[in-house]
């Protein structure tokens, strides 16, 4: 909408500016609509303003840093209004230290310009997890939130699928290394939509669980259909992109839902290989090639099922492109980041600094990163060993206190929003995040997002527990 109204409208830019003041103004007026905006716009990144900034990195403002700014300043006026300290979480104190750990280490960053703006990045992504915190604290907001989020989920699902078919691309440069930048197509003939092909299938198979505890704690028959059909459309979506750490992931957190999930286990098998029945006859109606490119990434080497070529070990060739498997080249710039972490033991204990492994995983060639591709290998190249010990306390707090509320809940509504946000974060965090992500590149979003979801469902559910306490 943006980009047709920027082609089409001689006014545009005051329609743009007028816009974005009503956005800012409902956002510290109610700043819970701003997070609705959010759930609309985190995944849309095809339209954005750049800023070149040689020799290998760009800066990009995507259209969600709005809702997030004027989200972040109404919570922040909201709580002085009221003489109430912002919401936290029992993870919030270990994520400070990250935040701040991460800016501080720009000082010995390769390039600190390009880590100042990773360092606005990490900020922007702790804002973004307390807007969640601050703004989803009641049932109301929950439910709209969750609604919102699978609506949300479906229309990116449909763009994946349009854009089979439509393939929309323009640049349209201010001065000679900034711009905008606007586009709807494939990424090497794998459809996106409106952002990069993993990450629009990691918020699709996000937006699938939201939907899925929404159809299990449903007691009406032909509500449970209509999520079962809206689930069916947004597996349909997440296939087309052939993304195999989605899949993988998706695979993964629906095993832990329905083990975890009393009706579901019972019938653990049943709904298992009713899962894999719908993934399997999906893939081979709608994506056979993802079959060989998941080959490929378990290091096959030999005849393709799907294609007419072979794969030798160095160069993928399928229905899904050209050139080293995402594995291969993920393992290279693992180990240049590496290698120049132990010639320098010091950074081995602090890390590469922020962005630092952006530059080093390069080594002597000219194709970088554009981050480290995993969100627990970020922990260790961006803050060393110091960066794993934080890892290792934030994995057991969070553990901590999922398990807790999983286990002595009752099974209401916000048991099963528990459920559905922790398979959430399982799937694009947990697992999806060790082959993609880190803590602060444009990606980064998706390790923020679920995590402050889940902690805002746990903190619903802690003020469920004192109120009840408090009755007489």
């Amino acid at each position: 909408v943006l980009g047709i109204g920027y082609l089409a409208l001689p006014w545009y830019a005051l329609a743009a500016s007028l816009a974005m003041a009503g956005i800012l103004a409902v956002g510290l007026f109610k700043p819970e609509y701003a997070f609705y905006l959010i759930l609309l716009t985190l995944v849309e990144e095809m339209v954005q303003y750049f800023i070149s900034y040689p020799p290998y990195y760009e800066i990009r403002i995507y259209p969600y840093y709005l809702p997030l700014l004027a989200g972040i300043l109404g919570v922040i006026i909201l709580r002085i209004a009221r003489k109430e300290p912002l919401r936290g979480s029992p993870i919030t104190g270990v994520l400070w230290i990250v935040v701040v750990f991460e800016a501080v280490s720009s000082v010995w960053a390769p390039h600190f310009k390009i880590a100042a703006w990773l360092s606005v990045l990490v900020i922007l992504n702790m804002a973004l997890f307390y807007v969640i915190l601050n703004t989803v604290v009641d049932e109301t907001t929950l439910r709209r939130s969750v609604n919102i989020w699978i609506f949300a989920g479906v229309a990116v699902a449909t763009a994946i699928i349009l854009s089979q078919w439509i393939d929309v691309e323009k640049t349209i440069y201010l001065t000679k290394g900034s711009g905008l930048k606007m586009a709807f197509q494939e990424q090497v003939d794998r459809p996106a939509g409106l952002g990069g092909v993993d990450h629009v299938a990691g918020y699709v198979s996000m937006a699938v669980f939201m939907a899925l505890g929404s159809m299990a704690h449903e007691s009406r028959w032909k509500v449970k259909a209509f999520y079962f059909l809206l689930i069916t459309y947004m597996v349909y979506g997440i296939i087309l992109t052939a993304s195999r750490g989605v899949i993988i992931g998706l695979t993964g957190a629906y095993m832990f839902f329905i083990f975890i999930n009393p009706g579901f286990k019972k019938k653990f098998i049943r709904y298992f290989f009713m899962f894999s029945v719908l993934i399997v006859f999906t893939v081979l109606a709608v994506k056979p090639g993802l079959i060989d490119r998941m080959l490929i990434g378990f290091g096959y080497t030999g005849k393709l099922l799907f294609s007419e070529r072979t794969f030798a070990g160095t160069e993928a060739d399928t229905s899904m492109g050209e050139g080293l498997s995402g594995m291969e080249i993920r393992k290279i710039w693992w180990n240049n980041g590496l290698h120049e972490m132990v010639k320098h033991p010091y950074k081995l204990l602090a890390g590469l600094g922020n962005g630092g492994f952006i530059y080093y995983s390069r080594g002597t060639d000219t194709v970088t990163s554009p981050e480290v591709n995993s969100i627990s290998f970020a922990f260790f190249y961006d803050m060393g060993v110091i960066g794993v010990l934080l890892l290792i306390i934030l994995t057991y707090l969070i553990v901590k206190n999922i398990h807790s509320y999983l286990k002595n809940t009752e099974k209401s509504y916000y048991y099963y929003m528990l459920l559905a946000s922790v398979a959430a974060l399982i799937t694009e965090t947990g697992v999806h995040g060790l082959v993609d992500y880190d803590l602060t590149s444009y990606g980064s979003k998706y390790f923020w997002f679920p995590l402050g979801f889940t902690m805002a469902v746990i903190n619903i559910i802690k003020d469920r527990e004192k109120a009840v306490d408090k009755t007489p």
